[in-house]
């Protein structure tokens, strides 16, 4: 399956999948790490649909600020 299409699936099932998160075996800090993936993932999924993103807030929201990257990305 595609990347894209499987983040969509995992945004549609999100209420299910934090359902289970919340109910397994997993301590409690890494059951807020999954819930807080699940809940990103949802966002970037409806905000690409609704276009309501640009590459280049991606790149503001989710690229680590360096030395090397100041370079590439201005």
């Amino acid at each position: 399956m595609k990347v894209l299409a499987r983040l969509r699936a995992v945004s549609l099932r999100r209420r299910e999948l934090r359902k289970r998160i919340r109910q397994s075996n997993l301590s409690p800090e890494d059951q807020a790490d999954l819930l807080i993936l699940v809940r990103t993932v949802a966002w970037l999924c409806r905000a690409l649909q609704k276009k309501t993103v640009t590459v280049e807030r991606l790149k503001r929201l989710f690229a680590k600020k360096t030395d090397a990257s100041a370079k590439i990305l201005g």
